[in-house]
This record gives C-alpha cells, sequence and structure tokens, in this order.
C-alpha cells in the first residue's frame, strides 16, 4: 500500500468508528489488538497483518476486504476499487486464506 492508501483506509477505519458512537479503545480491545496498533493504523503509519486486518474488520462489521478496497478508492472512484495486478492477487489471496480459516473453525467446532 502506498502512504496515500494506508491514510486513506485510516481515515475509513475512523469514520467508522464514529458512525458506530464507539471509541478507538473499545474498538482495540474487541478487535483484540493493541491501541497502539489501531492508532499506528489509522495514522496511516502502517498497514496491518492479515490477521489484525481480519480482526478490525470484523469489529467495525465490515465484509472482508473493506479495508483495503477503502484504502485503493479515491473521491472520483466510489464505487469500482482499480488494483494492480500484485495488490488484486495479494487482496484475493488473503480472503482465500481468510475463507479458509473460517471453514476450518467451523469444521473444528461440528465434531
Amino acid at each position: 500500500m502506498t502512504p496515500e492508501q494506508k491514510i486513506r483506509a485510516g481515515r475509513a477505519i475512523a469514520e467508522r468508528i464514529r458512525e458506530m458512537h464507539a471509541t478507538r479503545t473499545e474498538i482495540a480491545k474487541a478487535a483484540g489488538v493493541a491501541l497502539t496498533t489501531l492508532r499506528a493504523i489509522i495514522r496511516g503509519d502502517r498497514w496491518p497483518t492479515d490477521t489484525v486486518q481480519e480482526q478490525i474488520e470484523a469489529t467495525l462489521r465490515w465484509r472482508p476486504g473493506e479495508m483495503t478496497v477503502r484504502a485503493v478508492r479515491t473521491s472520483a472512484d466510489l464505487t469500482v476499487a482499480m488494483l494492480s495486478d500484485a495488490e488484486l492477487s495479494l487482496e484475493l489471496t488473503r480472503r482465500l486464506r481468510a475463507r479458509d480459516r473460517r471453514d476450518a473453525r467451523l469444521r473444528s467446532t461440528d465434531r
């Protein structure tokens, strides 16, 4: 992610936290991430690992991958995120891994 994309994602997270009438502390705790980590992501200083991204997205009630979509989305393009081939490949891999982990958890609870 470019610095601008990280900042864009951070702004989207901050906006969603406000929409939920929550605090950053509450969201960090619910997501199981350190408050310093969440703050760094919101500032655009860092991009989360796949696991942290999934935890934050779930806490914000976003679809898997929504943070990436909001990062690459520009004000001129609000409906379609333009991903490079490499970004698209990475995002697809991340989503498939998340799905596989979810499926594995479901299978383990069925036993």
